[in-house]
């Protein structure tokens, strides 16, 4: 069964688990409050969620980056399924959003609408 993300009333399909934390950056990106001159974001002390260069603070490359290339800034996307959806609920409260506006679905859930 295949899922995906509704955010802010959008859906957006998602592959795999990685495609949730970039489609809830996407969606940042999109409505204009996540951008290229934001700080780096911390999931750990030592582990960036997201960057400029793709490396965490402690010097370690990324283990899995993905580019954003529209605000050329790089997201960690290497956590595990309830991590992933944690990062991104947190992604959210950062910028002051409440997490609830993002919910995880299955793809069949939202073409039955």
């Amino acid at each position: 069964m295949e899922e995906g993300i509704i955010i802010g009333g959008e859906f957006r399909k998602c592959d795999a688990n990685k495609d949730i934390l970039i489609e809830t950056a996407d969606w940042l990106i999109d409505i204009g409050m996540l951008n290229e001159s934001d700080e780096p974001i911390l999931k750990r002390e030592t582990r960036y969620v997201l960057n400029k260069e793709k490396t965490h603070s402690n010097g370690k490359e990324f283990e899995s980056e993905h580019k954003l290339e529209r605000i050329n800034m790089f997201l960690e996307t290497n956590w595990d399924p309830e991590t992933i959806i944690q990062i991104s609920k947190n992604l959210l409260d950062e910028f002051g959003l409440p997490e609830d506006i993002l919910k995880i679905v299955k793809v069949e859930e939202v073409e039955r609408f």
